[in-house]
């Protein structure tokens, strides 16, 4: 298979772990996809990496997926958070 192309989601969320994990895992089994993904989750809740839903996620990350997670200090609230992913250096890339 020639290289993939990459599509980059930005997801904030707010304590709604398992939904994201649902998400995620859901993309993680897109094997036969002409595309790798890239998430990038901003964490307002600040407990992803202590929830349960964290080992679904982790377990979703593979070769067509690879998961981050940023954890801001204080809720930056929706507006914020995609302010900050589309900070990202190349920023026509995220499926916000």
């Amino acid at each position: 298979m020639g290289k993939l192309e990459v599509i980059r989601l930005g997801i904030p969320t707010l304590n709604q772990y398992q939904p994201l994990a649902q998400l995620l895992q859901g993309l993680g089994r897109e094997v036969n996809s002409p595309y790798r993904y890239e998430a990038h989750i901003i964490d307002n809740g600040g407990s992803l990496l202590n929830d349960l839903a964290i080992n679904s996620i982790k377990a979703a990350a593979g070769e067509h997926l690879q998961i981050s997670i940023e954890t801001p200090s204080y809720n930056l609230g929706v507006a914020r958070s995609f302010k900050l992913l589309t900070e990202n250096p190349d920023p026509g890339n995220w499926g916000i």
